[in-house]
């Protein structure tokens, strides 16, 4: 009756899922219903927490679940020894039997109520995990999934379930259910107005939609996480390092979603922080961020400028590397207005910072780039010069001597023409 019982429930699942539109079906809800199909031998191994085989500790499953009283008390002692056996085949090297022993008290758990049989389920797939037995954990998280299912059926589940449920997909690394009862979760402590919890929860979904480069779900989270941690009163240490994780997290996921203009006003947030910590350090770095965002924006000249910052500072404070990236960004910005003096400008002083970072194959390049520069403004005698220190270079690396030889070349023979 149980397992018919079951059936009846998937097979409603199911109906009710193909009368709605297909894009409206979770992909994940499609994969579970699709993993408890009638299993064909030659597809794969049967799940084993599936077994329908009576069980000597319980010959006569009951029809309704959970198990109440006595008998609840029993069977619990029962399996709990069950999962003790099985730590000791763990203990003892032998993983088969132990998988196989941990499986036959999950078959069972299920008579104690959904909530028990989910932390039973997420305790096996932390070993699991730990063992690396990759089938066990995927067999736990088809259960996980139809437990889900299975409550969502019945109504509304209950909060203790969604926190079983949430613990244990976060467990299995099943992301797209592991979201959703989160999201149920989250609704329920707005309700209940419960600030840390839903601080707590937000955090959880940052990182679900992050992971799953859900980059413009991931970037609403953190703005309200980053409201919640502004709006916090007395301020702590650790609300400072949330905020500048929450602003470097939003910058980067409006970058990838093109939102430049939102990613500059979070960076000028950062660099606000940065001048109230008297911290320059990272401070070249954002401004040549700022400085790709203002460019992307079409904000030539302030990008300019914000590259230009970046090569000044980066050069007081000796982070050579830094002001030569900024240098080699305002240089190819300035190419692109065809504004080739200010680019060679600009690639002459990049050469010097190059040689104070003992940067060799960056000044090879530069060269290389000021030769095309001057070879394409018909300027020979400029042109081969710079080739010619590429070359010196290229010798002393040993690297790329015969193309900076066929430049010259090249230079030569276009001179020589009429």
């Amino acid at each position: 009756m149980l397992w018919a019982t079951r059936n009846f429930i998937v097979r409603f699942i199911g109906i009710v899922f193909l009368l709605w539109p297909v894009a409206g079906i979770p992909v994940w809800v499609q994969a579970v219903l699709a993993q408890n199909e009638p299993a064909n031998p030659e597809e794969g191994p049967v799940n084993p927490l599936e077994i329908k085989t009576p069980d000597l500790l319980l010959p006569n499953p009951p029809d309704d679940l959970p198990l109440m009283g006595a008998e609840a008390s029993v069977l619990a002692q029962a399996l709990d020894k069950l999962n003790a056996e099985a730590a000791q085949f763990l203990a003892a090297g032998n993983v088969v039997e132990a998988f196989k022993t941990w499986n036959r008290e999950l078959r069972l758990r299920r008579y104690l109520g959904p909530v028990a049989e989910v932390e039973a389920l997420t305790r096996v797939a932390q070993i699991a995990r730990t063992q690396n037995q990759r089938a066990q954990v995927q067999f736990i998280s088809q259960r996980l999934q139809m437990i889900y299912l299975e409550a969502k059926a019945k109504g509304p589940v209950e909060a203790n379930l969604l926190q079983a449920l949430a613990t244990a997909f976060l467990t299995v690394q099943v992301r797209l259910p592991a979201i959703e009862v989160h999201q149920e979760i989250l609704a329920i402590f707005r309700t209940k107005q419960d600030k840390n919890a839903i601080e707590s929860t937000l955090k959880i979904l940052a990182d679900l939609y992050f992971g799953g480069f859900e980059y413009a779900e991931a970037a609403g989270v953190y703005e309200e996480l980053l409201l919640i941690s502004e709006a916090r009163m007395p301020r702590t240490a650790e609300d400072d390092l949330n905020e500048g994780r929450y602003l470097d997290q939003l910058a980067f996921l409006y970058d990838e979603t093109e939102d430049f203009q939102r990613a500059l006003d979070v960076r000028n947030k950062i660099l606000n922080r940065y001048r109230e910590a008297k911290n320059p350090v990272n401070v070249p770095g954002l401004k040549i961020a700022m400085g790709e965002n203002l460019q992307a924006l079409g904000r030539l000249s302030s990008a300019a400028q914000s590259y230009q910052e970046a090569y000044s500072l980066g050069w007081a404070i000796q982070q050579f590397g830094r002001a030569g990236e900024a240098l080699e960004k305002l240089a190819v910005l300035y190419e692109s207005q065809d504004k080739v003096d200010a680019a060679l400008q600009v690639y002459q002083a990049l050469v010097v910072v190059q040689q104070r970072g003992y940067d060799f194959f960056g000044m090879m390049n530069t060269f290389d780039k000021m030769g095309q520069i001057h070879l394409n403004q018909k300027r020979f005698p400029q042109a081969v010069a710079a080739f010619q220190r590429g070359l010196e270079l290229a010798r002393q690396l040993k690297y790329q001597e015969d193309y900076f030889s066929r430049q010259i070349t090249e230079v030569n023979r276009q001179s020589q023409q009429p």
